[in-house]
Parts: structure tokens; sequence; C-alpha cells
């Protein structure tokens, strides 16, 4: 399957920028806001999920109902 096109240029533009944070903030820096980014990213994808899964559930029991 290849990725979208789209996709793929955010994917480069990103990942040019990530290597430029790193070079002018340093490892260690750098590190620690990618490890803080990953978290709250998580704590998001987590938040959407349960909201997504909680409408899916409402609007199922209410064709049910």
């Amino acid at each position: 399957m290849q990725p979208l096109p789209e996709y793929r240029e955010a994917e480069q533009v990103f990942r040019a920028a990530e290597q430029e944070l790193e070079r002018r903030l340093g490892y260690e820096v750098f590190n620690r806001f990618i490890e803080a980014q990953s978290h709250y990213t998580a704590q998001q994808t987590h938040a959407y999920y349960l909201f997504g899964l909680g409408l899916r559930q409402e609007v199922l029991s209410a064709l049910v109902g």
C-alpha cells in the first residue's frame, strides 16, 4: 500500500523540522520535548477514542431503544 502523497510530504516536512529542533536544542532538551509531546498525543488519542466510542454507543442505544 502506498501512502497518500500529502501524508508523505507532511512526514518529510515534520522530520526536517524535527531534525532542526534537535540540532538547535540539543538531544537532552529535544528528547524531553518529544517525550512530553508523545504523552500528550497519546492522551488526546485516548480521549478521542473514548468520546467516539461513547458517541457510537449512544447512537446504537437510540436506534435499538
